[in-house]
């Protein structure tokens, strides 16, 4: 019995994403405090559920390889790119504002479709952009300091990455397992780290390389199959209301954990950039609502909801329909 068996039978839907959201909302808690480096965070985020993943792929016999190869590493690109600016933004800046920009994707989501298929700004999304950049404009007004500026940029910049992830995981998600998304999402930027592995800040303090390898582990694998595991039995929906819960849990932990101030301002660009996802994401149903799992897109509906709602679940039907067809 593997682990995402154990979180299936165990555990209650509701109870499986609320914790899945809590791990991700203790991100910017855990830079602030553990005071890691963004690079050397971003090795271990990467190294440690692609060595794990890998394990269980060999384990199982699931192939490495995929129809959409070329896809997927450039998806393993972006994704690097959006841990770098994710984890270099909670340093630099407030962990409530942090977070609240980085729910700017939807709007990006809207913004690089249009571009692509070169269609015209329709008046839903026009108020959708204008929603979402005052409230950037607004929280903007209540930063202060050059850090607190860059930080912002940096969450934006990760914003806008996931929303390019997203739209080329949009057309591969299907026809790839759960192990093998996890693998090449971090298969890039563990090989971009590698070679400076040497030259990473503190990689060998115990502490740091202890605490780096448990946020890998958390964040990176446990609360997969926590989220994964609530995917079976809940409706996408419903997941994604719930997954709001990371905005909260992050906004309450630097008001009274690290004492970040909370004002007016903050309130009305963190309401009016909510707001604008909560819009977009109720006009398509269809997408999960938190970054993180930002490449779950399509909903899974009828008789392949099990296939592609957990990779335990999927590889278990595939290789007892394999068995079957070669006993005929």
């Amino acid at each position: 019995m593997d682990a995402g068996e154990v979180f299936n039978m165990r555990l209650n839907p509701i109870i499986a994403v609320l914790m899945a959201t809590t791990i991700w909302s203790l991100t910017g808690a855990w830079i602030h405090w553990a005071k890691i480096s963004t690079f050397t965070l971003a090795f271990f985020r990467t190294s440690i559920p692609l060595i794990a993943t890998a394990i269980y792929m060999i384990q199982k016999k699931i192939s490495f390889k995929s129809g959409h190869q070329k896809w997927l590493l450039l998806s393993s690109l972006l994704n690097f790119l959006c841990i770098i600016f994710y984890l270099h933004g909670f340093v630099l800046s407030n962990i409530g504002h942090a977070i609240i920009l980085l729910y700017t994707w939807p709007v990006m989501v809207i913004l690089i479709s249009l571009f692509l298929k070169k269609e015209s700004l329709n008046f839903q999304n026009i108020v959708y952009i204008l929603m979402s950049f005052l409230g950037v404009f607004i929280l903007k007004e209540d930063i202060s300091g050059s850090e607190n500026i860059w930080g912002m940029l940096s969450m934006l910049a990760c914003a806008f990455f996931t929303a390019v992830d997203l739209l080329i995981m949009k057309y591969v998600v299907k026809d790839c397992p759960l192990s093998s998304l996890i693998f090449y999402q971090n298969l890039i930027g563990c090989l971009i780290l590698l070679p400076f592995v040497f030259y990473l800040p503190n990689l060998y303090h115990l502490p740091t390389a202890g605490m780096s390898i448990g946020y890998a582990i958390l964040v990176g694998i446990i609360s997969y199959l926590l989220f994964y595991s609530a995917l079976e039995k809940m409706e996408t929906s419903k997941i994604s209301n719930l997954s709001y819960t990371e905005l909260l849990f992050t906004a309450l932990l630097g008001i009274f954990f690290f004492k970040e101030p909370f004002t007016i301002k903050t309130l009305m660009g963190g309401t009016l950039i909510i707001m604008t996802t909560i819009l977009v994401l109720l006009k398509q149903k269809n997408i999960v609502s938190t970054p993180e799992m930002s490449h779950v897109i399509q909903k899974p509906e009828g008789r392949f909801k099990k296939k592609f709602a957990t990779a335990y679940c999927s590889q278990r039907k595939i290789s007892q329909r394999q068995k079957k067809s070669s006993n005929l």
